[in-house]
């Protein structure tokens, strides 16, 4: 598995946390709002009883007060006494509609259907005695037995319903503090979860990236200082850091390979410098020898063409002289015409002489250019002897 998908899976184990820490509060805040709602409205159904239960009495009061009037014991008004009755008994059965219109159970419900009838009965007695109380008080004495039996029957009712309305109130207010204490259990337990979840996996992520990559820095740092015979372990993961691992043993392979490489190389360079090296002794001393041996030659050249530079001026002098005699030997025959024919051997002879010395002049010259391309030999053969000894 790659750092990558590591790192994503942690990211993602947070999130899926969150998340459900955030479900679980809002399942729990949920619940909580219900149960919340179910005590106000068993709130409101309990205010709403205990109003009921004052109109109760306030009506038996208004009846009480009738009966007062009638007599001529208050001072109160007939009208003030009816108008009371009015607005009490209006309060009354609006406060028990309103019971009736809120969210509450089926029992209460239902007790309170049960209670309407005996509440219709109970405020048609006190109304009836109040008219016969401000009209007749005597008539309404007699009479006030009946509404003191609707009076019992309806208070007992009160009294069931108001035990019925207490027991679900208390049962909200339970189920509200229940409702926070499993929410708050839930959301403890879900974030400890979470807490020792991310703490093992993060622990397990950072010690697979950060054991391999403090492997890889040892070894690299051994590499860079020279140590390439360490033996490196090769992980098996497909992880960046294991192949990191992986390509340094390789790097430490090639390195090895490179450096026995580079050492025979040296080695053949040294072998082959010392070979160089005798190659070039021997060269200069062949140069040396040739260098030598060309001035022995130079010297010897030089000696020939001095020679060679002597018989030609004898030569020259040879010939001027033999032109000497020829011219000579022509005034001669003029003088000694006699001898001509006896002389006429030795001029011809002499031609020869001049002929051959000069035959000999050019074969001379030969000679000399000769030794003059000797001698260029010669000094080409100094310089490349010089050449070869540097």
């Amino acid at each position: 598995m790659s750092i990558k998908l590591r790192l994503l899976l942690l990211i993602g184990t947070s999130v899926l946390t969150v998340l459900i820490i955030s479900l679980v509060n809002y399942v729990g805040n949920t619940r909580t709002e219900t149960a919340m709602i179910d005590s106000e409205v068993s709130m409101t159904a309990l205010s709403n009883h205990l109003e009921a239960d004052m109109m109760h009495d306030a009506l038996r009061a208004d009846v009480l007060s009738a009966m007062l009037v009638g007599l001529g014991k208050s001072n109160s008004t007939r009208e003030e006494v009816q108008k009371s009755l009015d607005e009490h008994a209006a309060h009354f059965r609006a406060v028990l509609n309103d019971n009736l219109k809120l969210p509450i159970t089926e029992a209460i419900k239902a007790e309170l259907n049960r209670i309407k009838p005996s509440l219709d009965t109970y405020i048609a007695s006190g109304e009836r005695i109040v008219g016969l109380a401000l009209v007749n008080p005597e008539r309404a004495q007699q009479e006030l037995g009946t509404f003191t039996s609707a009076f019992t029957q309806l208070e007992e009712q009160m009294s069931s319903l108001s035990d019925l309305i207490e027991e679900n109130f208390k049962a909200s207010g339970e189920g509200a503090r229940q409702a926070i204490r499993s929410a708050n259990i839930a959301l403890v337990v879900v974030l400890v979860a979470s807490i020792l979840l991310l703490l093992v996996q993060g622990r397990w992520v950072t010690r697979s990236i950060m054991i391999p990559l403090a492997s890889a820095s040892r070894i690299a740092d051994s590499i860079a200082h020279g140590n390439l015979s360490e033996p490196i372990a090769e992980p098996r993961g497909r992880d960046e850091a294991s192949m990191l691992i992986r390509s340094l043993a390789v790097m430490q392979r090639d390195l090895r390979g490179m450096i026995e490489v580079v050492r025979s190389n040296a080695h053949g360079v040294s072998g082959m410098s010392r070979q160089l090296s005798s190659g070039c002794h021997e060269v200069a001393d062949s140069s040396r020898q040739q260098s030598s041996a060309a001035g022995t030659m130079s010297a010897a050249t030089s000696e020939m063409t001095a020679s060679i530079e002597e018989i030609t001026r004898h030569a020259g002098h040879a010939l001027e002289m033999a032109n000497q005699a020829e011219t000579l030997a022509k005034n001669g025959g003029r003088v000694i015409h006699q001898v001509v024919s006896d002389m006429d051997s030795i001029a011809r002879s002499a031609q020869l002489s001049a002929q051959v010395i000069r035959t000999l002049d050019k074969d001379s010259e030969g000679i000399f250019n000769i030794i003059q391309v000797i001698k260029g030999i010669a000094d080409q053969t100094n310089l490349l002897a010089l050449n070869a000894a540097i």
